[in-house]
């Protein structure tokens, strides 16, 4: 959505690997609304141009991701990605 070509393919990378390695680290089912409004607000922010909006609702996403994994997943943050 930002038009940025190195954005997209840092994104499209993270896909590879979220597909790969993590995608069965999904939310549960009962804080996916909670995910999609988050996704929403970001996509809104980004659209409206409000970068440092975007910024911050995708850290506080992030973060808050981070201490899912951590909970659930012990150590697949310290994994190393082979990019070969």
């Amino acid at each position: 959505m930002s038009g940025n070509p190195v954005l997209d393919f840092m994104g499209r990378a993270l896909k590879d690997i979220y597909m790969n390695r993590v995608s069965d680290m999904v939310f549960p089912i009962a804080e996916r609304e909670k995910v999609e409004h988050d996704h929403a607000a970001i996509a809104d922010a980004i659209v409206n141009g409000e970068a440092d909006e975007a910024e911050s609702l995708m850290r506080d996403h992030m973060v808050e991701y981070v201490k899912y994994a951590e909970q659930r997943h012990p150590g697949i943050l310290d994994q190393v990605i082979d990019w070969r």
